[in-house]
């Protein structure tokens, strides 16, 4: 009966949702055992029923606390985040032009220096790519010192929201 909501009530609430779904994945499973990723699936599926668990717990205010904390400083960590973006273009388009003429298979363009950058950025540092000359360490060299301070930046944003979302979770 498509006019009835009646049929659909149960439906309705999340909880009984999650149970029947979680329930249903459980008994398939023990029916019929699935390897590889789809039993991995299964199992991901039954852990929604520890959900309501979860939101009606006491600790259940103590998981929201990294959300808000970032909701509360998202114009600081966009700003990092952009940060973060121009110090990547700017020291990848620096070494396009520094050494696109020395090294051409490694240097050969923006985007392809952008590799280099983003390795020198994230102190991954492969090594794979690398600078030659005199002017292109010297880049490299400042590239690095303004990775330390664009990785700083939101690591400090976020320990003391953190500390401050805490502190306020513990004085409630």
């Amino acid at each position: 009966m498509r006019g009835s909501s009646e049929g659909f009530a149960i439906w309705r609430d999340r909880r009984l949702f999650l149970d029947v779904v979680a329930v249903v994945a459980l008994w398939f499973d023990l029916i019929s055992p699935i390897p590889g990723s789809y039993g991995i699936l299964l199992r991901l599926v039954q852990v929604l029923r520890v959900m309501p668990v979860m939101r009606d717990s006491a600790w259940s205010r103590a998981i929201r606390v990294p959300g808000r904390a970032v909701a509360q400083r998202s114009t600081e960590l966009v700003l990092s985040f952009g940060v973060a973006i121009v110090a990547l273009l700017v020291s990848s388009t620096l070494l396009f032009a520094i050494e696109g003429r020395i090294q051409p298979e490694q240097f050969s363009s923006i985007p392809r220096a952008m590799w280099w950058a983003v390795a020198t950025l994230t102190k991954v540092g492969y090594g794979d790519v690398y600078p030659l000359t005199l002017m292109g360490k010297v880049v490299a060299s400042l590239s690095v010192l303004t990775a330390i301070a664009i990785v700083g930046m939101p690591a400090g944003i976020m320990a003391a929201t953190f500390t401050n979302a805490f502190q306020e979770l513990k004085s409630q």
